[in-house]
Formats: structure tokens, C-alpha cells, sequence
């Protein structure tokens, strides 16, 4: 309890998950917030001195279906793992928290969802004799290592910001004091445009360090080459994400290489007032998918081109060169059926890139997630194919952009089995014949019951006792039985483990040393299978640029079949689109 109290003071605006064997346990008022909101029985445990605490816990193994709920309400959960191996260590064993879950940094997939981002956001002002007067502005989503940052001054900073937080709608916000405890700018996301708030930690140390946190963690040597020379307020608040993410996350984040600093003067400024009015998103009247503008246009294949489609919903372009050549792309699509109908059945077999390879950076990506990394990387080269037959400017970029990922496809295809169990700390996540040290673990694990089965003969030949039987169970292990009745007849070396009522157990030298075989090439079969997997992973998360290239040309690809799709499918014509002030509509 006091090593529960010590962690728990580190933490204290966290539920603690305290790790204690099969169960992760809470304590006192976490333990009453817990139970209510999970509607888990509470219980007590002696808290030392003849004291009782409160007390209720959740199965290890299905830990993430209560953090989902709990996460969904708006808690943050600190995770207090157990650092030692208890069966090594005498005494309390070593724990520590590995990281915290807050609603902003969540990348299991049970807890997203696949057509939105899960941003986390953050904010920093600059005032003037108590008077707002701009603010910096980054978001961040973990899951697929978007990170971009832009900034707002003026008379209408304040507005324009709660605008963009509107469109952008984070899953938490993180505020300086000063704004944290501002109930008025809270205030402006009743609708819940913010899924909850945070307060920046070590603010003081964020605005005297930020341009070393920054060039530390991107590799760089000044602020200028992300674009950030002159947007000081910008670099403030991607700071405070990169801080909030080290000191939760607590492991690395290379893979969020990329700041993108934008203008939110390039693309149509749409207020909030105006987004619900017009429907982009979800319907005014019940907040639903069902209805808007984004539920007629999407007709993606993938919930990476999904979430691409609502950001250009929501980011209307104002260049019309660009637009154009969008519609170049989508016109060629409509001019070419049969390439059209083929891209559309190759997009349909792509997994989700971007939360696929975040997750293999971020280290809890299983042997299932490289399996499906492995079967979109093997539609790529039939897609480059079909890129080839299309001649806009866009699809050429695309084509010369596309990664095909070969020696991804062709690691994962040898090494990972194609039936791999979820848990990479399994036996079989390994394919036959990629090593030959686990060929022959499995060879032995898999011989077991025929070993057993000829020693089992021998004995009863050699004793003449047909009736003698070799057995296991988890308490004693490998065993011999033999009925009461012929007992006695058991050979000197033989030595008595268990007597029963209606027989007696044995152990012998022959067979304990064929226990002890069986039983350390099942754990060094695991342990085995797990290092090799750890060093698959390691290896495709270091392929991560070029999968994230792929990812973003992929999105985009399948953002534009979608347009092409609904055009068809409502019988659109293709708009005429300049730089004139006019809309013209005939028929």
C-alpha cells in the first residue's frame, strides 16, 4: 500500500491501474470512481493497521475494454505495470507507471474511431495588460503521427482559434493556467467540440526550452527549416504537445517526424456557426453522419481515405488550379471504366496504413497488425499498374510517389505465420522453416505426446504392469500411475510423488529429465518466437517514411475514385471552376 501511495502521489489527476499478478487493482478514490462508472462490485483489502481501504480490479487480459469506458467519459488512467518478473524477485516487486491513457492519446483500436482523427490539441496566448492577443495552435493525432501547427493574431485571434478548434474538434485540448481556468473561452465548446481539457504541465520550462525541445526531437538545427523562424507561438504550442506526449507516452516517438505549419488563410474560412448550418459533417438537427454533406460524397474504400474526404470537406480549397487538377483526376477516372472498376476492387483490400505503422512504432502492434500490413502491401504493385494507364498530373505524382513496399511484404510474408495468434508472446507467431532453431522447439513441443506415449510402453513392458499410465497435471507435472492393487510391485527406482485413493503416483530419473525437456523447449520456443518478432517489427518500423508515403497517396487516391463514384452514381456533371466571383447554375 505504500508503494501504491507513492506512485499514486505522482499521479494524482489519474485513475491508477496498479498491476498486482493477473489483475490491475485501485485503491481508495479511485477504486469508488471506478466501480461507479464501470458498475464493478467494490470491495476492501487490509490497508495496514487493521485498516480497511476500498478496493476493485479488472482482469489484465481484458483491461482495454474498462480503459475504452473509462477513456470515453473523460478520465486519464495512469498504467502501473509490474518492472520485475515475480517469480525471480523476493519481496515486493519493482513497479512503475508505463504510460498514461488520456482521451487525446489513445491508439488501441477498440477505442477509435476509423473514419475520424483523434486529435490532441493544445494552445498557448500571449497577452497584453490582461488582453488576449494572439495564440499558437498544434494538434496532434497519435495514431497516424499527424502533427501540424499554426497560429492566430488580431482583433479576432480568439475567435478565429475556438473556429478552428470547432473544425478540428480535438479529443483534448491542453491549456496554459491562464486559460484553463478562463470558464468564458471554456465556454464556447458546450456542443462538446472538445472532448476535454487538460493543464499544460511545466509551463514555465516549456516557454524558456522550447526551441531545444523542438530541434532535439526533430534532428535540426534551428527553427527556421519547419518553418517556425518567425511563428513563435506556433513552436510554443507544439512544445507543449511534444512535452505532454514524453512525459505520458513515455517511450519514443521518433515516427512523428513531420510538423506541417499552415495558413488557415489557404483554404475557405468557414466560422462554426456556418459548418453546423450547412451540414458538412453531421446533420443539424441530431448531430448524425446520416445526412450531411460528407455522408453523400463518401464512397471510400478505406477509413484512412475517409478521414481524408472530411478534411477536405472541412478545408475548402481557395486555389483554382487546384481544384482543377482534382477534378482532372476525377474526370479521368469516369473517362476510364474499366481502370476505374479495377482500382475500386484493389482499394477495397487496404488496411488502415497510417494506425497500422503507428502502432509498430509505438511498440503494441501484434502479429495480426503486420499481417495486414503485409496484405495491403500486396495490392500496391497491382495499383501502380493501374496508375500507369492514367495520364493527370495528379495520378503522375501519385505513380512516382508510390512506395510498392516489396521488402516489407516479403519479411512479413516469411517470417510471420498467416494464422498467428493475436498475442505476439504466443507460440506460432513464427512461419515454418524462416528459423531453424524454432523448427526444432516446435518439432520437440509437437513430439511430446508421442515421447510420452512410447515411454509409457516401455515401462509397462519392462514392470509387466499393463495398466500403468504416464499423466500431467500443473501442480506436479509429469507423473506415473499406477492402480493400488499392483502398488507394490513398482520398481526400486521409482519414487512415490502422490498417493491417491484408489492408486499411487511416481516420479523417475528418465522421466523428470524428459519433463524438464519438454517444459524449457516450450518456454524457449516462446521466448524465442517473441525475439524474432520484436526484431520484424523493429525492422518495418524503420520503413515507416516510406509507408507513410504510401499511406498519404493511397488516402488520396481513394478520396478521388470516391468522388468519381458519387458522380456516377447521381449523375453529377463536372463543374466549370476560376478565379471569378460567380456562381452560374443552369438546369
Amino acid at each position: 500500500m505504500r508503494q501504491y501511495q507513492e506512485v499514486k502521489a505522482q499521479y494524482p489527476d489519474c485513475l491508477l491501474f496498479f498491476r498486482l499478478g493477473d489483475f490491475y487493482e485501485l485503491f481508495y478514490e479511485d477504486a469508488q470512481t471506478a466501480s461507479r462508472e464501470l458498475n464493478i462490485v467494490l470491495t476492501a483489502r487490509d490497508g495496514g493497521k487493521g485498516n480497511k481501504v476500498p478496493m476493485c480490479g479488472v482482469p489484465f487480459h481484458s483491461a482495454n475494454n474498462y480503459l475504452a469506458r473509462l477513456i470515453e467519459k473523460g478520465y486519464k488512467i495512469a498504467i502501473c505495470e509490474q518492472l520485475e518478473d515475480p517469480k525471480s524477485v523476493k519481496g515486493l516487486v519493482k513497479r512503475g507507471v508505463v504510460r498514461v491513457v488520456t482521451p487525446g492519446t489513445v491508439v488501441e483500436e477498440n477505442m477509435l474511431d476509423e473514419k475520424q482523427h483523434n486529435y490532441l490539441a493544445a494552445c498557448w496566448q500571449e497577452s497584453q495588460r490582461g488582453t488576449k492577443i494572439a495564440f499558437g495552435l498544434a494538434y496532434v493525432d497519435i495514431s497516424s503521427g499527424e502533427f501540424l501547427t499554426t497560429e492566430f493574431s488580431g482583433e479576432e485571434a480568439e475567435a478565429a482559434l475556438v473556429d478552428e478548434l470547432c473544425r478540428i474538434h480535438p479529443a483534448e485540448l491542453i491549456l496554459q493556467e491562464e486559460l484553463y481556468r478562463d470558464e468564458g473561452f471554456r465556454a464556447h465548446f458546450w456542443d462538446r467540440s472538445v472532448g476535454s481539457f487538460s493543464l499544460c504541465p511545466e509551463e514555465a520550462f516549456i516557454k524558456n526550452n522550447y526551441r531545444e525541445l523542438l530541434q532535439t526531437h526533430f534532428r535540426i538545427s534551428s527553427l527556421e527549416s519547419l518553418g517556425l523562424g518567425e511563428r513563435k507561438l506556433a513552436a510554443l504550442a507544439a512544445e507543449m504537445i511534444l512535452f505532454f506526449l514524453q512525459h505520458t507516452q513515455k517511450r519514443s516517438l521518433d515516427y512523428i517526424d513531420k510538423l506541417q505549419v499552415y495558413d488557415c488563410g489557404s483554404f475557405m474560412f468557414l466560422d462554426a456557426a456556418t459548418r453546423r448550418n450547412l451540414e458538412l459533417t453531421a446533420t443539424l438537427r441530431n448531430n448524425k453522419r446520416r445526412g450531411s454533406l460528407l455522408w453523400v460524397l463518401d464512397d471510400t474504400l478505406s477509413s484512412m481515405g475517409s478521414r481524408l474526404l472530411k478534411k477536405w470537406l472541412e478545408s475548402p480549397m481557395l486555389s483554382a488550379e487546384t481544384i482543377n487538377l482534382r477534378l482532372d483526376a476525377v474526370g479521368e477516372l469516369l473517362e476510364q471504366p474499366a481502370v476505374f472498376q479495377d482500382l475500386r476492387e484493389e482499394l477495397k483490400g487496404l488496411y488502415d496504413l497510417p494506425r497500422l505503422i503507428s502502432r509498430v512504432c509505438y511498440g503494441n502492434a501484434g502479429p495480426r497488425d503486420l499481417t495486414a500490413l503485409k496484405q495491403t502491401a500486396f495490392r500496391l504493385p497491382g495499383i501502380l499498374q493501374l496508375l500507369s494507364q492514367l495520364k493527370s498530373p495528379l495520378y503522375r505524382v501519385f505513380f512516382d510517389s508510390l512506395d510498392a513496399l516489396e521488402d516489407i511484404y516479403s519479411l512479413i510474408d516469411a517470417a510471420i505465420s498467416e494464422n498467428a495468434p493475436l498475442s505476439p508472446k504466443e507460440s506460432g507467431v513464427i512461419r515454418q522453416a524462416y528459423n531453424s532453431e524454432v523448427d526444432e522447439l516446435r518439432s520437440l513441443s509437437g513430439s511430446t505426446k508421442e515421447l510420452l506415449l512410447q515411454m509409457e510402453a516401455r515401462e509397462r513392458e519392462r514392470t509387466g504392469i499393463k495398466t500403468l499410465k504416464i499423466s500431467y497435471n500443473k501442480v506436479f507435472g509429469y507423473y506415473i500411475e499406477i492402480s493400488r492393487s499392483r502398488a507394490a510391485e513398482a520398481p526400486a527406482e521409482y519414487v512415490r510423488k502422490q498417493t491417491l485413493v484408489n492408486g499411487e503416483r511416481f516420479i523417475t530419473d528418465e522421466l523428470k529429465q524428459l519433463e524438464t525437456r519438454i517444459l524449457s523447449a516450450g518456454e524457449r520456443l516462446a521466448d524465442l518466437e517473441y525475439g524474432l518478432f520484436l526484431q520484424i517489427r523493429e525492422h518495418v518500423a524503420a520503413a515507416a517514411d516510406r509507408i507513410l508515403q504510401s499511406a498519404e497517396v493511397l488516402a488520396n487516391l481513394d478520396v478521388l475514385q470516391s468522388l468519381a463514384s458519387v458522380a456516377q452514381e447521381n449523375n453529377y456533371c463536372r463543374p466549370v471552376v476560376n478565379d471569378e466571383a460567380q456562381i452560374i447554375i443552369k438546369d
